[in-house]
């Protein structure tokens, strides 16, 4: 998909003459504007997106963006590109401190080149720029901005290299070097040669004390109101339902304030897999309506070059698979839009780490001399005396947070020099995804260990993978999706809970759980955190056409010596055949990203 390109000032030659090629080459229509120091290029295939132009201003906006303002006051009406440029003009430095709601933005004076971008909480629309000495170009596309600068945005090892660590490209980076996305919560303002950027919001850090009883009452109220106000943008949306907490109490607002809602959801014919039964019991719970579709092998094998195609990164999320199969079914149930549950957990504590990280942290707590003089050097006798499990905790309790919670990571548990050719090895930075980390960590305004370890999540569990898998995929099939549970009054308002609160006797999401008990269906209560995970590992080894495609990308990807050819051989002869669902995880990410790289045409 193509959406704008916009260049401003001092203007590469070649960059302007691949403009033009594009322009006149693409199978897409196109408009284009040029003057001494800036030009445009604006696709029109893409009905998501609102242009506006009043000469010399263009304004190229995704999304819904809300005046923000909250409670009984909040608006029904999402501003359009025109109202953007209102507001910028009028307060070109508050433009981004105004809006809620989801959206991208970027606008632009054709004349001057002056240039300002900015994104919601998530990033939920991304924004691509290339910015290289005097020469800064901003697109919604990183691939239509890699063919217009070409060389000068190689293939970054870094990143692939990220990549295997998060299982994604973690923001500012892209594949490329020199082409960077912009940051959730960011703005980017680009003139005279000079680029800015820097924070819209800050993340709100006071607590305001309040009872139980008020709190309680406050988040059934924002909940209502978002759910009105996102209603309001099409009055038959339907949901995805796993039959988890967040997607039942989606499907609950949407039952209370839409008759005939309709939800959907996903099976798997694979053991310990397939959600349907207990996104049935939710459904019952709420009458309405639920429609499921089973997804097979086949589907998988279909899929993956399309994932391919349409993606702007390598996107190793393999749950990308079900939420594609959900969207295009409830697409051809005639809905245009679906609710998402995302964000409950990284709000009000729900992920299982989240306890074990409590446990953890108790030895933070202890005096240093009792921890470094006495505990430390004892632990390596412990298992001699059968106390292997404390030796365990005191090795992850040593290392500080956020590194702490990547301890599982499967390049930490394989060992990393196993896992990767020696020359790629060294020329990357394998402290580089805990630098990003402890960026953001920090980033948190002083407060409890929970607070900033549930700030770390929104910017990479929900910013850099969950968001973007669902709008993508969403987007992908044909239909819009909107996050109730991520609405910017309901993520300020758990910032007024006390985190012995969301915690509480070892219970996560005590508060949230406490406050719906009597309208969230039963089951929800005690039931595990699943959502639509694929058995990707598990069908590989059964499924003949599966095992096909990812043996032939195993072999194709060795031949790029980014990853040890011994391991490559040991995970095909040996893991898979032991342990099917652990390693089918590594292969789903070669798969992915090689099929991405012979999509976009980069070579071994």
């Amino acid at each position: 998909m193509s959406y704008l390109l916009s260049i401003a000032t001092s203007i590469h030659s070649s960059y302007r003459d691949r403009l033009e090629a594009l322009k006149f080459k693409s199978d897409n229509e196109f408009t284009f504007h040029q003057s001494s120091s800036a030009c445009v290029l604006i696709s029109a295939d893409d009905t998501s997106c609102n242009y506006f132009e009043l000469f010399p201003w263009v304004v190229f906006l995704q999304g819904y963006p809300f005046l923000q303002q909250y409670s009984s006051n909040r608006p029904n009406v999402p501003l359009d590109a025109k109202n953007i440029l209102d507001l910028y003009l009028s307060e070109p430095t508050e433009l981004g401190t105004k809006l809620s709601g989801s959206y991208s933005l970027v606008i632009g004076n054709i004349e001057t080149g002056e240039t300002y971008c900015c994104t919601d909480l998530f990033a939920s629309y991304p924004i691509f720029y290339f910015h290289l000495n005097q020469c800064f170009i901003v697109s919604s596309s990183a691939k239509l901005l890699k063919r217009v600068v070409g060389q000068d945005a190689p293939l970054s090892h870094q990143s692939i290299f990220d990549y295997f660590f998060f299982h994604v490209i973690p923001h500012p980076h892209t594949p490329y070097q020199n082409i960077y996305r912009l940051a959730p919560n960011r703005f980017a303002h680009f003139y005279r040669a000079s680029l800015n950027h820097g924070e819209i919001k800050p993340y709100p850090n006071k607590h305001k004390h309040k009872s139980f009883k008020t709190l309680k009452k406050e988040l059934k109220i924002i909940l209502n109101d978002t759910t009105e106000q996102l209603l309001n943008l099409d009055g038959d949306a339907g949901c995805f339902l796993s039959g988890g907490l967040d997607s039942s109490t989606v499907a609950g607002l949407l039952s209370a304030h839409q008759s005939n809602s309709q939800a959907f959801s996903i099976g798997f014919d694979a053991e310990g897999y397939d959600e349907v039964p207990f996104a049935q019991q939710s459904a019952d719970h709420y009458d309405i309506s639920l429609t499921t579709r089973y997804v097979t092998p086949k589907d998988v094998v279909d899929f993956v070059p399309t994932l391919a195609a349409e993606s702007e990164l390598p996107f190793g999320n393999a749950s990308a698979v079900p939420t594609y199969y959900c969207a295009l079914l409830a697409k051809e149930n005639g809905k245009r839009s679906l609710f998402g549950g995302d964000g409950g957990d990284e709000l009000f504590g729900g992920n299982e780490r989240y306890l074990k990280q409590q446990l953890l942290w108790q030895y933070d707590k202890l005096p240093k001399f009792l921890s470094q003089k006495l505990i430390n050097p004892l632990s390596p006798v412990l298992p001699r005396i059968g106390l292997n499990k404390l030796k365990s905790y005191i090795q992850q309790a040593q290392i500080p947070l956020p590194a702490r919670l990547q301890s599982y990571n499967l390049l930490y548990q394989l060992g990393m020099e196993n896992i990767f050719n020696p020359d790629f090895f060294t020329n990357i930075d394998i402290q580089h995804p805990i630098d990003l980390m402890n960026e953001q960590y920090h980033a948190c305004p002083a407060g409890p260990t929970l607070e900033k370890i549930l700030y770390t999540d929104l910017q990479f569990t929900l910013a850099d993978s969950d968001i973007p898998k669902v709008v993508n995929m969403c987007h992908l099939a044909g239909i819009e999706v909107q996050f109730p549970l991520l609405d910017e009054e309901l993520i300020n308002f758990s910032r007024n809970i006390p985190p012995d609160l969301k915690l509480k006797n070892r219970e996560l999401r005590y508060f949230y759980k406490k406050s719906l008990a009597d309208w969230l269906p039963p089951h929800t209560l005690k039931k595990s955190k699943h959502g639509f995970g694929l058995p990707f590992g598990v069908w590989m080894v059964q499924d003949r056409r599966l095992k096909e495609m990812a043996f032939d990308h195993l072999i194709s990807f060795k031949e790029r010596q980014i990853l040890s050819s011994e391991f490559l051989d040991k995970i095909a002869n040996e893991h898979l055949i032991n342990h099917p669902a652990y390693y089918g995880t590594f292969v789903w990410l070669i798969l992915v990203l090689e099929s991405w790289l012979q999509e976009n045409t980069i070579h071994h």
